[in-house]
């Protein structure tokens, strides 16, 4: 995950930095995960609380937690629907997530 959101969501706030967009992102990060970017811990600290809270938060029975990466069985599974006869999608690419963020 770290190097993901090094790679997209990172990147693009330091692109943005001195815009109102930028400002925005950046205020967000610093009141709901860390002000501490930089800090590979203090990062992976904030993914981990992050999820807990999600995880106290929603009922079991309403959650699904998927790995990144697992493909359509473990969702299918726990929303009781047949696995498709299609590849998984895989979007939001690095290259994408930047392409995009540069048009705004």
């Amino acid at each position: 995950w770290l190097l993901s959101a090094r790679a997209t969501i990172f990147q693009s706030m330091e692109d943005d930095e001195d815009t109102p967009w930028g400002d925005m992102i950046h205020t967000i990060m610093r009141e709901r995960f860390s002000d501490l970017l930089e800090d590979d811990n203090a990062c992976l600290e904030a993914y981990e609380r992050h999820n807990a809270a999600v995880r106290a938060a929603v009922p079991p029975e309403r959650l699904i937690d998927w790995p990144t990466g697992a493909g359509w069985e473990p969702l299918c599974a726990a929303l009781g629907v047949e696995v498709p006869d299609i590849p998984f999608p895989h979007l939001n690419t690095t290259r994408e997530f930047r392409e995009r963020t540069r048009a705004h």
